[in-house]
């Protein structure tokens, strides 16, 4: 029996796959925590939500800059701007990997306990109709 994991839209088919993208996502959205500022073209900036959808698609920054706010893509802040990289490979390097994982895991078996749970619900009211 194949496993399908679901994710952002996307179906992985292997495990150690599903989970670097979730721990890179889970890495992101630590690194722009809601509240964090940060310098970005020479201005402040502020986080105020960091898995905000734009579209169909989920992931996105809402950030406010000093003048405006805006949407934008989380490597797209760290790939145009060298001192930002540098604060995103340093706090990579300071980060445990065992307690992520150890994260992670609890949260994709609460996912997993949700989904049985309201599918058992489904079913349910599906016999008692």
């Amino acid at each position: 029996m194949n496993i399908q994991y679901h994710y952002d839209g996307e179906v992985y088919m292997d495990q150690k796959e599903f989970y670097k993208k979730l721990k890179s996502n889970y890495m992101v959205r630590l690194f722009f925590c809601k509240g964090k500022q940060f310098i970005y073209n020479g201005e402040l900036q502020k986080v105020l939500e960091n898995n905000a959808q734009v579209s169909d698609s989920n992931g996105w920054l809402y950030v406010q800059g000093e003048t405006f706010s805006y949407y934008t893509l989380p490597q797209t802040l760290i790939d145009k701007d060298s001192e930002l990289r540098k604060h995103w490979i340093q706090f990579l390097q300071e980060q445990d990997d065992e307690r992520i994982d150890t994260d992670l895991d609890k949260k994709i078996k609460m996912v997993i306990s949700v989904e049985l749970s309201d599918a058992t619900n489904n079913i349910k009211n599906k016999i008692y109709k």
